[in-house]
Order: C-alpha cells, then sequence, then structure tokens
C-alpha cells in the first residue's frame, strides 16, 4: 500500500459520494483510490503471458507458503528471490510448497513457447510486473489531480509495502521514500487514533457575486450545526477549529472545485489560481457559481512526532551485522540484514539491505540508504541521479517482457487520457468522457488505446495512414481534421495526429480523437437532417498543422471555425477543448519517446 506525500498539512481529502459494489452512497468517505497488487496477488499465466492479480489469495488459503494449499502469490515471490526471512513470519513457513506452485507456472510458460528463461527472471519479472501496475495507477490518480509525483515522498505501508517501494519510486521518478514504524500494522493502528467527524452542509447554486456577503454567516450557522452533532457524541471540549469548504465552479459546467478560504479571503482569487493550477487555462467571460458549503468538525487528534527528527541526528552508518542470500537486479548476492528495533535515531543502511521490521520488512535496493527514525520507521533517499535504468530489458524472457510493455503502452495511452480529460472544457470531454487516446506503430498500425469511447478505435489507423499519405509528418508537427476522407466520423469528432521520433528515427504516432460539444452547422449539435452538404453538418476542418516543427499555428483553425458559411458558435470551447487535446498529444510523445530513451528504439518497435 502506497501514497503520495508532500507535507501533510492536517486535513484530509474526502469523497462525498461513492460506490460499494452496486451501492452509491451518499455518505462522506475518505478519498482513496486502489490497486489489487499486494502480498496476496496471484501470480499466474494468461494467455501466454504472466500476470499479477486482480485476484487474490486472501488470508484463507493465503499464499503457498502458508501451507494450506494456496496459490503462487508476491508473498511467494519475495520469499524464493530471499526479500523475506522465513524465520521472522509468525507462523510456520513452507517453502516447497512455494517452489511447487512456481514449477507449475514455469511448465505452463513453457508450454506457451514464450521463452521462459531462468527461475530467478521470472520471479523477478513478475515482481516488476507488480511494481508497473502500481505505478501506472499513481501516474493516473497525479495526472488526474494536476501533480506531478517526482516533487514528492512516497508514503509505504502494509507488510509488503517496504518490498516494493524504492523500485516503485524509481519508476515514478522519486527520490524520498517514507516509512512508518509498524508499517505492517499502520491501518489497524490508524484505526485507534482515528479522530471522530462530524459533516454539516447547504446546497446553493447561485452566482458568488449575489451571495458573497452571504457566506460568512451561513458557514458559521453550519459549524454551530456540526458542532452540536459532535457534542452529543460526547465530546465537548477538544473540539479542532471548523474546517470550511466552498464548492464552486464556472456557470455552465459541471465540474466543480472546492477551496478552503480563510475568513475574509478573496473567493474570485483562489478560485481561478486552483483551476488554473489544475486545468492550465482560465475560461474567459464566464461567471462563478458557489455549489455548495459545507463545514467538517473534528475532535482533536494527538500530537505525533515529527517525522524530520532524524535529519537532525548525527549520521552513523549501521555495523554490518548478519546477511541474507538475496537476488536483486539480476544477481543473487549476500546483502546485510538488520533489526530496525536495533538501529537508533539518524542510523544509516546503506542498500542493498534488508531490514526487518516487527511485522513487515524493507529492500533497500542498490542506490538507495535509508535513514532509522529510532522508532522502527524510516527516510529512504536514492543517492544516485539515475534511478530508472532498465537496460536489462532485452535479457528479460519474452512472456515477462511482453506483459511489461503492454503495461507502459497501456500506462501512456491512460496517462494521455487524464491529461485530456483534465484540461478539457466541455461536458462531452469531462463528463461523457467521449474521446480516445492511442498509440500506433510507425505504419500507422493501432498498438494499443486506452479503455475509452471504443467507437472511435476502429477508424484510427485508418485516420493516420490517411494523414501520413497526404503529407509527411516531420518531427514536431501535429495535425488536426475532422475531414471524414481522412478516417473521420461525423464532424464533432476532432483528431490530433503527432509522430514521435527519437534521433531523427521514427518510433511511431500517437492520436487522440474527442467529441466537441458544437462545431458550427446549420443546427446545433451533430448531423442536422435536412442538411443539403458537408458545409451545413458543421465547420470542415481538411488536415492542417497546429504545431509545425514545433511552432503553435492555431490561426489557422481560428480562421477555419469563423470565417466559414456555418462558423462555430462556441469558439472559445472549441479552443480550450483543442488545447487539452494538444497538451494530451504532447504528453504521449515524451512518455513514448522516455521509454524508448530507457529501453531501446528497437525493443520499442520489438513489442
Amino acid at each position: 500500500q502506497m501514497c503520495i506525500r508532500d507535507s501533510f498539512d492536517g486535513d484530509f481529502e474526502y469523497v462525498f459520494s461513492h460506490r460499494v459494489g452496486p451501492v452509491e452512497l451518499a455518505v462522506p468517505a475518505l478519498a482513496i483510490e486502489t490497486v489489487a497488487a499486494g502480498g496476496g496477488s496471484i501470480c499466474q499465466v494468461e494467455q501466454g503471458r504472466l500476470a499479477v492479480g486482480p485476484q487474490s489469495a486472501g488470508a484463507m488459503p493465503g499464499p503457498a507458503s502458508y501451507g494450506a494449499g494456496g496459490p503462487l502469490t508476491l508473498t511467494d515471490v519475495n520469499l524464493l528471490l530471499g526479500r523475506l526471512v522465513a524465520e521472522r513470519f509468525p507462523i510456520p513457513i513452507d517453502l516447497e510448497a512455494a517452489r511447487s506452485r512456481f514449477g507449475e507456472l514455469r511448465r505452463e510458460l513453457e508450454r506457451a513457447d514464450r521463452g521462459a528463461g531462468s527461475d530467478e527472471e521470472i520471479l523477478e519479472g513478475l515482481l516488476r510486473i507488480a511494481d508497473e501496475r502500481m505505478a501506472e495507477a499513481i501516474r493516473h490518480i497525479s495526472v488526474r489531480k494536476g501533480v506531478d509525483p517526482t516533487g514528492y515522498s512516497l508514503v509505504a505501508f502494509g507488510g509488503a509495502g517496504g518490498q516494493h517501494a524504492c523500485r516503485l519510486a524509481e519508476l515514478l521518478g522519486m527520490a524520498e521514500v517514507l516509512l512508518p514504524g509498524d508499517a505492517g500494522l499502520l491501518s489497524a493502528l490508524g484505526l485507534g487514533h482515528a479522530v471522530v467527524e462530524r459533516f454539516a452542509q447547504r446546497e446553493v447554486l447561485r452566482s458568488l457575486d449575489d451571495v458573497s456577503d452571504r457566506l460568512d454567516e451561513w458557514l458559521q450557522e453550519l459549524a454551530r450545526e456540526a458542532t452540536a452533532a459532535l457534542e452529543k457524541e460526547g465530546i465537548g471540549e477538544d473540539i479542532d477549529d471548523p474546517r470550511r469548504v466552498i464548492e464552486l465552479r464556472y456557470v455552465g459546467q459541471d465540474a466543480s472545485l472546492e477551496i478552503e478560504p480563510a475568513p475574509g479571503e478573496d473567493l474570485w482569487r483562489l478560485f481561478e489560481e486552483a483551476y488554473f493550477k489544475l486545468f492550465s487555462y482560465r475560461p474567459q467571460e464566464r461567471g462563478i457559481e458557489v455549489v455548495s458549503l459545507r463545514v467538517v468538525v473534528r475532535s482533536r487528534r494527538s500530537e505525533v512526532t515529527p517525522v524530520g527528527e532524524a535529519d537532525e541526528a548525527s549520521s552513523q552508518t549501521a555495523t554490518p551485522g548478519r546477511s541474507q542470500r538475496c537476488f536483486l537486479d539480476g544477481d543473487w548476492r549476500d546483502v546485510p540484514c538488520h533489526e530496525a528495533a536495533e538501529l537508533g535515531v539518524g542510523v544509516e543502511v546503506v542498500g542493498p539491505a534488508l531490514i526487518q521490521q516487527e511485522h513487515s520488512a524493507l529492500v533497500v535496493r542498490p542506490g538507495w540508504r535509508a535513514r532509522s527514525f529510532g522508532d522502527g520507521g524510516f527516510r529512504l533517499m536514492a543517492s544516485e541521479a539515475d534511478r530508472m535504468d532498465d537496460s536489462a530489458a532485452r535479457s528479460r524472457p519474452q512472456a515477462v517482457e511482453l506483459e511489461l510493455m503492454s503495461h507502459r503502452f497501456s500506462s501512456i495511452a491512460g496517462e494521455m487520457g487524464e491529461m485530456l480529460q483534465r484540461t478539457a472544457i466541455s461536458t462531452n470531454i469531462k463528463e461523457r468522457e467521449d474521446f480516445s487516446c492511442t498509440l500506433l506503430d510507425p505504419a500507422g498500425r493501432l498498438v494499443v488505446n486506452a479503455p475509452h469511447i471504443p467507437v472511435h478505435l476502429g477508424a484510427m489507423g485508418l485516420c493516420v495512414r490517411e494523414l501520413v499519405n497526404h503529407r509527411p509528418l516531420e518531427p514536431g508537427d501535429v495535425v488536426v481534421t475532422n475531414h471524414p476522407a481522412f478516417g473521420g466520423s461525423h464532424l464533432p469528432d476532432v483528431t490530433l495526429v503527432a509522430p514521435v521520433h527519437l534521433d531523427e528515427r521514427l518510433l511511431g504516432y500517437v492520436a487522440c480523437r474527442a467529441h466537441h460539444a458544437e462545431i458550427g452547422g446549420i443546427r446545433p449539435g451533430s448531423v442536422p437532417p435536412d442538411a443539403k452538404s458537408l458545409a451545413e453538418e458543421g465547420v470542415v476542418i481538411p488536415p492542417i498543422l497546429i504545431l509545425e516543427g514545433g511552432e503553435p499555428r492555431w490561426e489557422r483553425v481560428e480562421r477555419l471555425l469563423q470565417d466559414g458559411p456555418h462558423p462555430t458558435r462556441t469558439l472559445a470551447d472549441n479552443l480550450a477543448d483543442l488545447r487539452a487535446m494538444l497538451a494530451a498529444i504532447l504528453r504521449g510523445c515524451e512518455a513514448l519517446t522516455r521509454l524508448a530513451e530507457n529501453v531501446g528504439f528497437e525493443h520499442v518497435l520489438e513489442h
């Protein structure tokens, strides 16, 4: 289990409506995103490729090594690679059962003729697949919220968190990991320290200009209501100051933002700054609407020790103790194995090493060092500038590499979609998700798409091939079209395509298609039944460059959208959505180029 942290400010992020199974619950809850990759995740072969999760062995029967007939899981993989010490488990561990289950998996791979490789390569490949899945989930969540994870710290907890934390941080480009003391018990421990909260809210749905002078009065009323509810729980004195939340949005939009102003702060300025930080632009000539008010009152929390205290202690390197035979980065090696309880404040452990906590284990990878907080917790710091060296990709078994590259390609397309949805303005894109993002090979054939609108996908490869036949695309070019002769569907579906080059060699193409809410024509919407020509259906955009050698050419698109016989009715919205699409295209180009730099140009083309 992982989360991203910059500096904790004492407040939590909530959702006020969420789904549990088939039921939609309109009650407050902490905003938590999960991915099915943990110690109990089942490792198996699916269609000739290795897969990790989402199925879990659970507590019963549990991993194969628990001796209850369970399947091969990530816990078994870490045991077989020497990253866990069997004697430290509170139950007897059956290593032979884990080896037997792994032997079954290996035989399945051999029957699929996937170039299985050595036992260690397959086992390490399973760990990498799990790490890639977790990193992909964090990237998507971060992009959606406008956060670059490289500037943050990774907090690792759970029994298996410390085994994957360093590699996961490397995949995300992060340089610091925090592992609390009692990391394996952190969720249960947290429940014992949890505060009691009560909420009070009020729906407003009025212009900010109309109600700005009444907001403070309403918020005070809600604070009294929430405080009274908390006092009924027997909590009368130990109550924190109320947390005031105002939900705002631009008039005409569905998406809203929550602002937490201090009394007297300028709401217009706070909202516009937050909106620009998240969406990278400011809509012009739109009023601001107050959606709702919400106040949170909670019991006062007990003081916690700041995690930075270990930094103030004098640093000393841990004395090497006993060693553990461990497989790391393609080789068996004897690494020091330390007991967390025996490491004082400020003591540093230099990787590679293992650190045993009471209920979990920490793998300190090469290039990392761990500094003890003295309570069983650690701060891990990367000591090398380049933390994502994947030069060993060619030597991994084909079954491993196919799954890894599939995840990486899907992750890039998914990141493009998150960027597009986050920065677009129209309801069609932000709420209905009527868009698609894809990667294509140098011949214009579809390689992968994110799980967006499937109706676009059959035409994306045709569109790219027709565009390239019409005019070759050079590095830094981005072409836009909605013309049906170039693989378009109806005119509101606008497509952007860009080539991706590495050292002047064509790596492939990235493309996105999005349904604009307005594209002109004799009637608003799409395909008016009385249209007698294509121009009467809407503005027709033949293939034109909006980026030419990296230079913007927006004036070309603006002329087309405005100067035709039936121009668009919302030019600003069209341009905002096109800029959002361009942001997604550039994100895809950057991510695919970075992947090719890490694993090699030919390796990307091969997979």
